[in-house]
């Protein structure tokens, strides 16, 4: 079975404090790795440190003892205050006491407690194996430089003939001559065509190209005028206010509003939609007997209605009416559903 010490050992290696309690709290800061004093090289490392004040029981202890040993609270809590009792009494009688595999432990002149860690101890798990080691500097010194590798010897090569270079014509003047030779041939080609009887021979290029003759245009035919119905408009049309159908602009949603939802189904007049609800509420505030806000669930914007919940459809409408002159945008309404 694990001594209390061998537990504590443990945890260090999962956490940066232990509380023994009614003793004192066992610490094991992080330090990167870096040189230290000495000149030593150190890995990254978690050193013990003990601190006498931190006796307050976090319960950490004792249940990795509880739960290692298969005892309950009670039990774990009375191996405790045996080991720091035993403790107590080894430092009474011969003033220091090793706590293995840890450090050791004496009393100074007003009897409180010291603690000298191990420094071979390194409680952080991912620089196990790796010990502190003096670094070797390499200090510069004077290199000779390597010795050239010798030359291979000169070998006489035979005197080279002569080579002849011919100056090339700029391109403009050879296409002068090639355009002076195209018109000759066509010159000498034209003088062996025999002229028909009745007509001069002629060289005009114009005479053997295709001429592009113009596309006629496509007739489009006249598109009738759409028949007029016979059936005069009632005189009082143009005054006639547009009125939407008992079903028209109703949307069905689901509200994040307990309050609402416990009323069952009403209608709500949606005057404006907004993604900011700061402006939703800054538009509500000037009026908050006229004006709610309301959030729909599964929506990420925030609704602006009218106060006033309608048990019906119909009285719904004749708000939206009455609201609809306020407004260039066009409303709509909101039917809950609870």
């Amino acid at each position: 079975m694990a001594s209390v010490a061998e537990h504590i050992k443990q945890l260090l290696f999962e956490h940066d404090c232990v509380v023994v309690p009614e003793f004192g709290g066992f610490l094991a800061p992080f330090h990167p790795a870096g040189v230290y004093g000495g000149g030593m090289l150190m890995p990254a490392h978690k050193r013990l440190v003990f601190n006498e004040v931190l006796q307050f029981d976090d319960g950490l202890l004792i249940s990795h003892i509880a739960r290692h040993e298969a005892r309950s609270r009670e039990e774990a809590l009375l191996k405790i205050r045996s080991f720091t009792l035993h403790v107590r009494n080894e430092l009474r009688h011969r003033k220091s006491y090793v706590l293995d595999g840890m450090g050791l432990f004496t009393l100074n002149d007003e009897d409180k407690l010291q603690f000298q860690p191990d420094a071979s101890l390194n409680f952080f798990g991912e620089s196990f194996g790796m010990a502190a080691f003096e670094p070797l500097y390499v200090r510069g010194r004077a290199v000779a430089a390597p010795a050239a590798p010798p030359l291979p010897p000169v070998v006489a090569l035979p005197a080279a003939e002569a080579v002849v270079v011919r100056k090339l014509r700029p391109w403009w003047q050879q296409s002068g001559i090639a355009a002076g030779l195209a018109g000759a041939l066509l010159l000498s080609v034209a003088g062996l065509v025999p002229e028909a009887p009745g007509h001069q021979a002629s060289l005009d290029i114009r005479a053997v190209l295709p001429v592009k003759t113009a596309r006629p245009a496509r007739a489009v035919a006249p598109t009738a005028a759409p028949a007029v119905s016979g059936r005069p408009l009632p005189a009082d049309t143009a005054r006639r206010p547009v009125v939407a159908g008992p079903k028209a602009n109703v949307l069905p949603l689901a509200l994040r509003d307990a309050e609402i939802n416990a009323l069952g189904r009403r209608y709500l007049i949606v005057v404006g939609e907004y993604l900011n609800p700061r402006r939703a509420y800054r538009f509500a505030s000037a009026r908050p007997d006229a004006w709610r806000v309301v959030q729909p669930v599964g929506k990420r914007s925030y609704i602006v209605t009218a106060a006033t919940l309608h048990e019906s459809q119909a009285t719904a409408q004749q708000q939206l009416q009455t609201l609809k002159s306020q407004f260039s945008h066009p409303l709509w309404i909101l039917q809950t559903q609870p």
